[in-house]
């Protein structure tokens, strides 16, 4: 209820006496939280309310630092503007050769469209909709066509996890990929305590990749600490190895890691759920690209672009926002690729916000420490997109609440979370190599001074200590529950 009042009084608005504002209090509390604590930080801060873009607060507005995941408001806001909200991308299955009766008699074409969101749920449609079609064998190869993208599936933000990974957000990036180039294993207690954990691919069993499992089924109420890392490199099978312990009376747990060979583990992922479906396949899985002339099959449509972009805010999803950059560039005339994709955001910011020459977008998910903006390009570009209709209620939407869901689902304490709860919507930004960043940005709803655009943008100094992650997101939360208890009337 209380997200639906935020909604509705973001609708409302209201205006506010610019003049009467001047001698508010609120850049006084605003200042007090950050310009006293962060003499060791390079920060760029900007508070604006929205109905006249007066100035509430700044502090070297201008100032142009890295704003990691904070780069995916421009991602986000790009692509609801360019394909529109409603848009879906379209995988396709064709086929070479002729069909006889229940056999397809040549090899299968999975036609990737750049679709980030395409997972388990809708493979599993897939094949009962291909069963559905009469359809009990697949006579040939099943066939990865990836040449939607270019074929440099990891830029240097992605290369640490090219040999070995022991994360989920360094997966390779490519056209037909499935539940985000990674893969799951369920690890489930054993019987007793002492005896092996059970630890299978989820949801269906696969081919090309080998699991070894080391953990252990604990005493009941003992934590569960669980560690898995992939091993391998492009052109070997991997091996995803697992550890540690589970409780005798836990719940299964998922663990996802990154993954190689993308095109192979997509095909994969396809054979799996068809022969689930009871489709039988007789070839391999390879990649390659069709010529044009197979036969249509299927087509799989994606989830529309504002479910997309809400993947992309609420869990700041760095493989949603690299797979969206390479769809910006992909045309007839060339594959999608991160740097032309990443020039289309750079024109977005200049042709469509109206930004000025000197800020750096050189990748979509902000995993780039090469990215610059200043808040006030970042609150620019927050007053462009509430001011167009059609895409700012999705917009707004995709972003987390503040203490409440995704990546800020843990901001906030007591009774504060309670005090600000569904009053600020934002994306937070986080590095920690090579240096310290902490950004957030958004929208709030004051209780005098309406809807109000904000970015905080903290950089740590190069050689010098660095401040942690939390003591910087500590002061960003103060800041913004003494913001929301004043009030001017």
């Amino acid at each position: 209820m209380r997200s639906l009042i935020f909604f509705v009084c973001l609708m409302i608005g209201g205006s506010q006496d610019a003049a009467a504002k001047a001698a508010s209090p609120f850049a006084g509390a605003l200042s007090k939280q950050f310009e006293a604590k962060n003499k060791a930080v390079r920060q760029s801060i900007k508070f604006v309310r929205v109905s006249d873009a007066s100035v509430i607060y700044e502090f070297d507005a201008n100032l142009r630092v890295s704003p990691a995941s904070v780069t995916k408001l421009v991602t986000a806001a790009a692509a609801l503007s360019k394909f529109g909200p409603a848009h879906t991308f379209a995988t396709r299955l064709v086929h070479s050769g002729q069909r006889k009766g229940a056999v397809i008699v040549g090899n299968l074409f999975a036609i990737g469209d750049g679709d980030p969101l395409l997972v388990s749920e809708k493979l599993w449609q897939m094949a009962a909709d291909l069963r559905a079609m009469g359809i009990s064998k697949i006579d040939g190869d099943i066939v990865v066509d990836n040449s939607l993208f270019d074929a440099e599936t990891r830029d240097e933000s992605r290369e640490e996890g090219a040999r070995a990974s022991a994360n989920a957000y360094d997966a390779p990036v490519s056209a037909f990929a499935v539940n985000f180039n990674t893969l799951a294993v369920t690890v489930s207690p054993g019987e007793k305590s002492g005896t092996p954990a059970r630890v299978r691919p989820d949801p269906v069993d696969l081919d090309g990749v080998t699991i070894e499992s080391s953990v252990k089924t604990t005493a009941a109420g003992s934590d569960t600490r669980l560690a898995a890392a992939r091993i391998g490199a492009e052109g070997q099978t991997p091996v995803l190895r697992v550890s540690g312990g589970i409780a005798v009376d836990s719940e299964p747990q998922k663990i996802y890691r990154s993954m190689v060979n993308p095109g192979r583990l997509a095909g994969e992922y396809l054979r799996a759920f068809l022969k689930d479906a009871g489709i039988a396949t007789s070839g391999r899985v390879r990649t390659g690209k069709a010529s044009g002339d197979e036969h249509n099959l299927l087509t799989i449509p994606s989830y529309d672009m504002r479910r997309i972009v809400s993947g992309l805010n609420t869990f700041s999803n760095n493989f949603i926002g690299d797979m969206l950059t390479k769809r910006f560039a992909a045309g007839s005339a060339q594959p999608g690729s991160l740097g032309r994709g990443a020039k289309v955001l750079r024109d977005y910011l200049k042709q469509d916000v109206g930004l000025k020459d000197g800020f750096a977008i050189e990748n979509g998910s902000g995993l780039s420490i090469e990215n610059r903006l200043s808040a006030d390009d970042v609150v620019r570009l927050l007053l462009h997109v509430e001011k167009d209709m059609g895409i700012f209620p999705d917009f707004l939407a995709s972003l987390p609440s503040y203490g409440w869901e995704g990546s800020l689902k843990k901001r906030m304490k007591g009774a504060d979370r309670e005090h600000i709860g569904g009053l600020i919507r934002a994306k937070s930004g986080t590095l920690s190599e090579p240096i310290t960043v902490s950004g957030l940005a958004g929208y709030l709803k004051h209780p005098s001074e309406g809807l109000v655009a904000f970015a905080v943008l903290v950089n740590g100094v190069a050689g010098k200590p660095q401040p942690t992650v939390a003591s910087l997101r500590g002061q960003q939360d103060a800041a913004l529950a003494a913001l929301l208890k004043l009030r001017v009337d």
